[in-house]
């Protein structure tokens, strides 16, 4: 459980109720429940056929080929910061249905190895059984990507890709209304700007959306400037 929500492990395949209470003043004498949800939640066993396929790419800035990208940006091997871990390249997401269509909830991790068909265009960085797909040069190209179904066998499936060269730029900026913060008056401190305004987002012109840390981490590629 996190601030945005629950996360359920399956442990066996099965049918169980889910409940939810939302609880003023937990743990005092006088704790109250203000809401209450009810639902259920099925688990299917790995032998039940579902229907996988990967999400459409988005199209991608060209990263690895950008003057104003740094450095560590462009890393397709592990590191403190590189592709995998930033907003610039796009995960591969793999997807599965039921017989009925309805959505299954899938591990992630299935995936066993990507390959581009023009590394001048797109290259893929992967960690463990994740992938992210990174921009090269403005073109075209398809990824070719091997996945484990649940029932253990092996998926291939190809996704296209498409990457353009229009510079990064903030396309909508939102953030709460107001934010009363008390600076000291004596020491000197330094404050992350973006951090005096509540639920700052920026969006691109890619759709990424970029908050908190990432706000910093992307400020000179977005441009962003607090007065």
């Amino acid at each position: 459980m996190n601030s945005k929500g629950l996360t359920f492990t399956a442990v066996g395949a099965g049918t169980a109720k889910v409940e939810a209470k939302l609880i003023q003043n937990p743990g005092k004498t006088n704790e109250s429940t203000l809401k209450t949800v009810d639902s259920s939640m099925e688990v299917v066993a790995d032998s039940t056929e579902l229907t996988y396929s990967i999400n459409p790419v988005s199209d991608l800035y060209a990263t690895l080929d950008s003057g104003v990208v740094k450095d560590a940006e462009k890393l397709l091997a592990p590191a403190t910061e590189w592709v995998f871990n930033g907003s610039l390249g796009r995960k591969v997401e793999i997807t599965a249905k039921n017989i009925s269509g309805e959505a299954v909830a899938i591990p992630a991790g299935r995936v066993i190895s990507a390959s581009s068909s023009d590394q001048n265009v797109a290259k893929v960085a992967q960690n463990g059984g994740d992938i992210v797909v990174v921009g090269n040069k403005a073109g075209k190209a398809t990824i070719t990507v091997v996945y484990k179904l649940a029932n253990g066998s092996t998926k291939d499936e190809t996704v296209a890709v498409n990457v353009k060269a229009d510079q990064v730029v903030a396309s909508t900026v939102t953030a709460d209304g107001s934010n009363d913060i008390t600076m000291p008056t004596v020491t000197p401190v330094t404050v992350a700007a973006h951090t005096l305004l509540p639920s700052l987002k920026i969006v691109d012109n890619y759709g990424v959306e970029y908050t908190d840390a990432e706000l910093v981490r992307y400020a000179d590629l977005l441009g962003d400037i607090y007065r």
